[in-house]
C-alpha cells in the first residue's frame, strides 16, 4: 500500500510537471512570453502543495531553496527592465546556494576517494580558466559592472554545486544521488540558455530551453527531497511497530 500510495504522488508531481512543460511550449508558440512568466509561478506552489499533503518538509535549506526559487520565479512579473535580471539573478543564486548547502550536508569528504577528488579538482581548475576567459569577454561588451559580477558569481556557484553533486554519485551512485544531479544540471543548463538569450541572441528557442529545463530541475528537485521524506517516514514507522511489538 505504502508503494501504490507513492506511486500515485509521484505519478501526480509528474502529470503536474507535465502540464507545466505543455503550457510553456504553448505559450512560445504562441509568442506570449508574458504567459511563461505567469504558468511559471505556480511551478513552486503546485509542487509544494501535493508535497504538503503527503509528507512533512523538515529540510530547511530546501525549503529556504523553494522560496529563493519563488521569488526568482515571481520577479519576472515584478520587476521591470534592468531590476528583473538583477533580481532574477540574486534569488537564483540563493537559491544554488541552498542546494549547495544540501549537498554538504550529504558528502563526507573523508570518504571520498582520493582519485575523486584529483578530478573533480581538475575539473574545477579547468572551469575557472574558462570562465576567466568567458570574463574578459563580457568585461569589454557590458558596461554594467553589476551585471558582470552577477554573472561571475552565478556561475561559479552553478560550477561548484555541479562537481560536488557530480561527487555525490560517484560516491554514492544511488537513485537520490542521480536525482539530485539530474536537477542540478538542469538548472545549469537552464542558465546557459539564458545566458544565450540575454547576452548573445534573444531567440525564442534559447527562451523556452530556458524555462524547460528549469521546470524540470525543480521536480527533481522534489524528486530528491520526497524520496528523502519518504525514507524518513518508513524508518519511523518501523521504529513504531517495532516499539509496539516490544510492549504488546
Amino acid at each position: 500500500m505504502k508503494n501504490w500510495n507513492l506511486c500515485s504522488f509521484n505519478t501526480i508531481i509528474f502529470a503536474i510537471l507535465f502540464f507545466l512543460l505543455l503550457a510553456n511550449v504553448f505559450s512560445v508558440l504562441m509568442g506570449d512570453k508574458s504567459f511563461i512568466e505567469y504558468i511559471n509561478v505556480l511551478t513552486i506552489p503546485l509542487f509544494l502543495i501535493f508535497s504538503i499533503l503527503k509528507y512533512k518538509p523538515d529540510n530547511v535549506s530546501f525549503i529556504f531553496f523553494l522560496l529563493f526559487a519563488f521569488l526568482n520565479d515571481i520577479s519576472g512579473i515584478i520587476f521591470q527592465g534592468l531590476h528583473t535580471f538583477y533580481a532574477t539573478n540574486i534569488f537564483f543564486i540563493a537559491a544554488c546556494t541552498q542546494l549547495l548547502i544540501i549537498v554538504l550536508q550529504n558528502i563526507d569528504l573523508n570518504r571520498v576517494r582520493k582519485s575523486i577528488k584529483a578530478y573533480l579538482l581538475m575539473m574545477f581548475l579547468i572551469s575557472i580558466f574558462f570562465l576567466s576567459l568567458i570574463y574578459e569577454t563580457i568585461e569589454v561588451v557590458l558596461l554594467n559592472q553589476i551585471t558582470v559580477i552577477l554573472f561571475m558569481v552565478k556561475s561559479l556557484v552553478l560550477i561548484v554545486l555541479g562537481l560536488l553533486s557530480f561527487g555525490v554519485y560517484l560516491s554514492v551512485q544511488n537513485k537520490k544521488s542521480i536525482w539530485f544531479l539530474t536537477g542540478v544540471v538542469c538548472l545549469g543548463f537552464s542558465a546557459i540558455f539564458d545566458y544565450f538569450n540575454i547576452y548573445f541572441l534573444n531567440e525564442w528557442r534559447f527562451f523556452m530551453g530556458h524555462k524547460l529545463l528549469y521546470v524540470t530541475g525543480i521536480y527533481f528537485a522534489f524528486k530528491y527531497d520526497i524520496s528523502n521524506n519518504s525514507m524518513t517516514t518508513i524508518r519511523n514507522a518501523d521504529q513504531d511497530s517495532f516499539q509496539n511489538n516490544i510492549w504488546a
